[in-house]
């Protein structure tokens, strides 16, 4: 038994290295592009080249990528000791759900999104309350990105369960198998790592990550492994 426990402990141990070798690999290749980005407006500021002398203009460019590097600097620091800072709570889905929305009220007003929510009164979980956010941060940026125009977005909280459905996008069936793999991604905007990530935080906490294609849009969904009493 002492042998068995201690097998399944190193089973564990590899599979967690391996996860987070490769979204090390993953997010330090990903941080070439808003490098390259960012340089590149900034030379040409510097040296006003054709429609870069335009500062006013092209400074705000340059802000985006740095703010696209942060966001994926945190997310390798953040990566690198959260599986030993793990505690399980119970956490109010609803509530979380509504409290983050208040971040996207600009950027779903731009898109002219029309966002639904439906949140259900019995909607307590066991999970990591600051674990638990990311997650859903990247799931609500992912469903932003990949709607067009206009689109409809619904967030629907149920017993030990979310659900985020964004209308008239549509998933490519050959992507779907490999989905949470890093830099997989349809044609448009993304890196191609937001859903590796809600997956590998998913799995720390036991939950199951579903995404496919459904009549009228897209529906991802995060399964909790167990209703907290």
């Amino acid at each position: 038994n002492n042998y068995k426990a201690l097998e399944n402990k190193n089973n564990e141990l590899n599979e967690k290295n391996k996860r987070q070798e490769v979204f090390l690999r993953s997010s330090s290749h990903q941080l070439k592009t808003p490098i390259a980005a960012a340089l590149l407006l900034v030379d040409g500021m510097i040296n006003q080249i054709g429609k870069y002398q335009n500062v006013i203009t092209y400074l705000p460019e340059v802000k985006k990528q740095l703010l696209s590097m942060r966001k994926i600097v945190e997310d390798i620091l953040y990566l690198s000791h959260c599986e030993d800072s793990i505690t399980l709570e119970t956490v109010n889905l609803s509530k979380l759900v509504a409290g983050h929305l208040s971040y996207y009220q600009i950027t779903l007003a731009e898109g002219n999104y029309n966002l639904v929510t439906n949140y259900s009164n019995d909607s307590y979980v066991t999970a990591d309350s600051n674990l638990l956010p990311k997650i859903l941060d990247n799931l609500i940026s992912n469903a932003i990105i990949h709607s067009k125009e206009g689109a409809e977005i619904t967030i629907s909280t149920k017993q030990n369960q979310l659900e985020i459905y964004n209308g008239n996008a549509h998933i490519d069936e050959d992507l779907i198998p490999n989905i949470f793999e890093p830099f997989v991604k349809g044609e448009g905007k993304g890196h191609g790592l937001g859903l590796y990530i809600v997956a590998y935080y998913a799995n720390i906490l036991g939950a199951k990550v579903e995404i496919c294609n459904v009549k009228t849009g897209v529906l991802t969904k995060v399964v909790f492994d167990s209703i907290p009493k």
